[in-house]
Formats: C-alpha cells, structure tokens, sequence
C-alpha cells in the first residue's frame, strides 16, 4: 500500500506499522500537491493543520490531481460541518489526532478495501444533508 502522509506535526508516520505500508511524509502543501500528481498514491493522510480553515479545498484539489487517491484527514477536533465540508470535497474518511495511535493501522487497510472511515453519526449527518440537497 502506498501512503502519502501530509502532516507538519509529525503525529501521524510514527503510528504506522512499517512493512505492508510504504509512506512518504511531506510537510508542505506545495511540495505535496506536485508529490500527489507525480506518485499518484493510493491514500493520501492529510492533517487539517496543514490548510485549517481552507483544508475542504485543498481536498478538492488533490482529489482533482488524483482521482483515484483515497483522501483520510486527521484533525484535533472538528464541527461536523467542517467534517461534512471536507467529506463532500473527497474525502473518505475523517479520524481525530488522539485516535492516530490506536486506529491508523486499521483505518488504512479499511480505507484501501474501499471502505469510508466516519462515525454512524456523521453517516446519518452526511446522508440527511444529501436528502436536503436532493430536495
């Protein structure tokens, strides 16, 4: 699995088991955009603190560099609206910073086999705001 990990923090690299994942970790937006239209990774993590309040486009962005790259973003803590924003972006899923140690492994093989990384309240959120949009 290839990983492009995109985090001035350095909180997310250090929970990752080395062997099956090989990542590369940039700390600029910049340099990671030209890295994402180049490696074309299958996952790209991507720490909010990196664009904040402008992360939502910043994921369009690399989603249009990359279509078939899975987007996973990291966060302290996030509004759900924010985490809607960043969802309907292209994002596939959303995990908070205290939880890198325990689920990244595990978020990482899911998000590969094509499945979302969200809480069923953010499930229900995202498809209620769907419903509203059809509407």
């Amino acid at each position: 699995m290839d990983v492009l990990i995109i985090d001035k923090d350095n909180v997310i690299a250090p929970a990752i088991h080395e062997g099956t994942v090989m990542f590369s970790v940039l700390y600029d937006e910049i340099q990671a955009l030209n890295a994402v239209e180049t490696m074309q990774p299958e996952i790209i993590v991507l720490n909010y603190a990196i664009q904040k309040s402008r992360t939502a486009e910043f994921i369009s962005l690399l989603f249009q560099t990359s279509e078939h790259s899975k987007i996973i973003l990291v966060a302290e803590s996030l509004a759900d609206e924010e985490v809607l924003k960043c969802l309907i972006a292209g994002a596939q899923g959303y995990l908070q910073i205290h939880e890198v140690k325990n689920f990244i492994n595990k978020l990482l093989y899911a998000v590969n086999a094509g499945e979302a990384w969200i809480t069923r309240r953010m499930v229900a959120k995202l498809l209620d705001k769907l419903r509203n949009h059809s509407a």
